[in-house]
């Protein structure tokens, strides 16, 4: 049976508040705390997860809510910005949970910052929903209070990979390009070995800075040597650079 995706978020919120312990109390509203990166260099994705949650607590509310132990509650958000500062992120959970009492914790955008933050849900045991993360090194750690809904981070670029190696003439050079962060260098880690397993040649394997911005260097080095196809770990700012680099430099593999 299919449901409505608002109705199946509403009944994963239920479920884990009624996980939360005792100590968040459950007053007539649900109260969902979150910190997100609305200023800063992450801001640009940052700002779709503010909008992205209050858009489902509303569309939840018009639908009469969640139930709990038979009863209709509202939700209520409870929303920081980061300013996309992993340790403000951090202090920022801690708040929510030891001082504003909220019932259930919504993710914050990036591997290393829900790295981070889960330790907060984990040390409070307030269960903590993410979609914005998913670097293998936050679940391997076999947290109990934290629960993510997208694939590993290793897994990324499986299907990319497949593909690839199903065209009737196959590429035969890679490069893998990637950000220094906790998801991307996943990402990478995971990448490698399916790479080799499918018979491609990585001639380029680099980490370049978080929220880089010149790829000169690298782009002259694809070009120099010819690369077939070029997989980049990274953020939206980072590969929109990339692109618009690519364009400039004629760098079409």
């Amino acid at each position: 049976m299919l449901f409505p995706r608002s109705r199946l978020l509403a009944t994963v919120i239920s479920a884990l508040v009624v996980a939360a312990p005792a100590g968040a109390a459950l007053a007539q509203d649900v109260v969902l705390g979150a910190s997100v990166e609305l200023t800063g260099p992450v801001s640009n994705t940052g700002r779709y997860y503010r909008d992205a949650y209050q858009f489902a607590i509303d569309k939840i509310n018009a639908d009469g809510g969640v139930k709990i132990a038979g009863k209709s509650h509202q939700l209520a958000l409870k929303l920081y910005d980061n300013q996309s500062d992993v340790n403000l992120s951090v202090r920022q959970y801690t708040q929510l949970v030891s001082q504003d009492k909220v019932n259930l914790l919504l993710g914050s955008f990036g591997s290393n910052f829900v790295l981070a933050d889960s330790a907060v849900s984990e040390k409070y045991k307030i269960p903590m929903m993410e979609g914005g993360a998913a670097s293998d090194q936050i679940f391997a750690r076999h947290f109990k209070y934290i629960f993510g809904s997208f694939a590993p981070a290793s897994d990324y670029f499986g299907s990319t990979i497949s593909m690839l190696k199903a065209l009737k003439t196959p590429p035969k050079t890679v490069a893998l390009l990637y950000a220094d962060d906790a998801f991307d260098v996943s990402v990478a880690e995971g990448t490698r070995p399916l790479l080799k397993k499918a018979g491609f040649d990585t001639v380029i394997d680099e980490r370049y800075s978080n929220n880089a911005s010149d790829f000169n260097s690298l782009l002259s080095e694809i070009k120099s040597k010819n690369v077939d196809v070029v997989l980049v770990a990274g953020h939206e700012t980072e590969v929109l650079n990339f692109v618009r680099q690519s364009k400039s430099l004629a760098v079409a593999p």
